[in-house]
Order: structure tokens, then sequence, then C-alpha cells
């Protein structure tokens, strides 16, 4: 039975249930093709491999979209890099860049960085103080 024909017909429909009532299409999720055999998965599954996936990776081995793209495609799971994205916001996960500086390495803040004028030939900190001397370029 196509997707579609599931969707209009689970349309406006509701369950009483003890948890309460619920639209019918709660119960039902879409599908994600495969890449082998025409196995498909079902989006709920795949959410929760990417979620599996960026929760193991390595600090200093930070998966991007694409890279999780390729990972699940060995996987047999056909998914475009946009989707990863899509499932990954409404899961409340941070981009690669994000989760890079949630994950830092502990006890390397970076090279200090104090935001500096050219004032004369003194270089001056913003909040004031002098640095050093400067010789311009």
């Amino acid at each position: 039975m196509h997707e579609s024909t599931v969707s209009r017909v689970t349309s406006n429909k509701y369950m009483s249930t003890p948890r309460g009532i619920f639209e019918l299409k709660y119960f039902f999720s879409s599908a994600i093709s495969g890449t082998v055999d025409g196995d498909s998965h079902s989006a709920e599954s795949v959410r929760h491999k990417i979620r599996q996936m960026i929760e193991a990776e390595d600090p200093k081995a930070i998966l991007s979209d694409d890279t999780i793209v390729k990972i699940l495609r060995d996987e047999g799971v056909d998914i475009a890099r946009r989707t990863v994205a899509k499932y990954r916001e409404a899961m409340k996960i941070g981009s690669s860049v994000q989760r890079r500086r949630e994950k830092k390495t502990p006890g390397f803040d970076g090279p200090l960085v104090r935001p500096a004028v050219v004032v004369g030939r003194n270089l001056i900190s913003i909040s004031g103080c002098p640095l050093e001397q400067y010789d311009g370029f």
C-alpha cells in the first residue's frame, strides 16, 4: 500500500485510547528507502541511528551531516544530507560546528586573543591597558 494512500485514509480520523485521543497519523511514520534490495527504513529508526552516532562521536572527530549520510548509506539507508540536518534539528542537536564547541577538549581554551586598537605607536587593548609598542606594517 502506498504511503499517500495511508496518509489520505488516516487524515482527520482519531482513536480514543486509555492514554487519550490521538490522530491515526500518530501511529504511522514515514519510510525512507534503502540503497539495496528496495528495503525501506522507518524515519523514526533513522532518527534513532543519527542520535546514536552523534552521542558516540569522538570529540576530536565530530561527524558532519555529510559524514553521517555516508555512514547511513553504507548501512543501506538512502538519505539526503538535508534530511539528516532536518532530523538533527528536530531532535534539538546542534550542527557539527556547535557540537565541536560544546565537546571541546577540556583544558584547552585556544589562543588568548584580546581585541586591540592602535593609538599612535601604542597597541591599546579595548579595556584601555597598553599591551606593547607597535611599529606598524
